[in-house]
């Protein structure tokens, strides 16, 4: 069975990597991600997943029944065009056009899912998100702590949507609610987001610690490079790996958190240790005496 499951969103998160690659804004859109998971998803053998769709729900395609029906007949046209091309057994194309269904869901501000089978709900926009959001901000601390739940688990694409919704929803409706009372808190969050944004690998993140421990000084320079096993490395494929490190996909990438590795200069010493988090890596700096 084949199913394409489009999950609609409130409002735009704050990840600009999602909101730029990943969450349609139109139609055409939607139809450009529905192709590229029918060419990955068959390419790859596998039929029982299902296509995923991450969309806003505040765009043409889904305001009025019309519009609604002029998408699902698209979407349908899309696969059965596709699956007429890739097999040649009428009964085999016959057997899985007829298994295919489209189903729509709502991210709701609180990260839960909804299955979605009365869109009067998108007439009532205000409404609905008043009701969340008073939701939101009676219960912050067990909806701070849901969505850093969600955000660990690895290679759910889902789940990590659902984490940066309800991540985003406190930001905006909770905390920036107590700025006066929570200044501080308020500025080094706002911080930490702008900086993981700018981060691309781990490259960027050991010269952005480099930069900060040295005052950004530009005679910097590296004596030596060593492994865990206190192995002397090649500095030039060691940055290249530090280089195909890359962010934002933190729950892929978990094996550079236990990289251990030694870095020395003319200002110092650096040491990366095993780390818990993949925007903080543990680097630790001894000033050279």
């Amino acid at each position: 069975m084949r199913e394409l499951h489009i999950y609609l969103l409130l409002e735009e998160v704050n990840n600009d990597i999602y909101n730029n690659t990943v969450i349609c804004k139109s139609r055409e859109d939607i139809m450009e991600r529905f192709n590229q998971q029918l060419d990955y998803n068959e390419s790859n053998d596998n039929p029982d997943k299902n296509y995923i769709v991450f969309s806003l729900f505040d765009i043409d395609a889904f305001k009025t029944d019309a519009s609604r029906v002029t998408l699902g007949k698209m979407l349908y046209d899309t696969f059965y065009n596709y699956m007429v091309s890739k097999y040649q057994d009428s009964d085999k194309i016959k057997e899985i056009i007829s298994s295919f269904k489209c189903k729509y869901f709502l991210i709701n501000f609180d990260g839960d899912v909804y299955s979605l089978t009365n869109y009067k709900v998108l007439e009532m926009k205000d409404m609905f998100c008043n009701v969340y959001i008073s939701k939101l901000k009676e219960n912050k601390d067990f909806y701070i702590d849901k969505y850093k739940k969600l955000e660990n688990k690895p290679d759910n694409i889902l789940d990590a949507m659902r984490a940066e919704v309800c991540k985003t929803a406190i930001y905006k409706y909770v905390i920036s609610d107590e700025l006066d009372k929570n200044k501080d808190d308020i500025e080094d969050f706002i911080a930490k987001e702008k900086a993981n944004l700018l981060i691309e690998n781990e490259f960027d993140a050991l010269f952005g610690y480099i930069g900060k421990i040295t005052n950004n000084a530009k005679d910097i320079e590296f004596k030596s490079i060593k492994n865990s096993e206190n192995e002397e490395v090649d500095s030039s494929k060691f940055f290249d790996k530090l280089s195909n490190n890359t962010y934002p996909d933190y729950y892929i990438y978990k094996s550079i958190l236990d990289d251990e590795y030694t870095i020395e200069t003319n200002y110092g010493t650096i040491k990366k240790k095993k780390s818990k988090d993949i925007y903080n890596l543990n680097f630790e700096f001894t000033k050279k005496s």
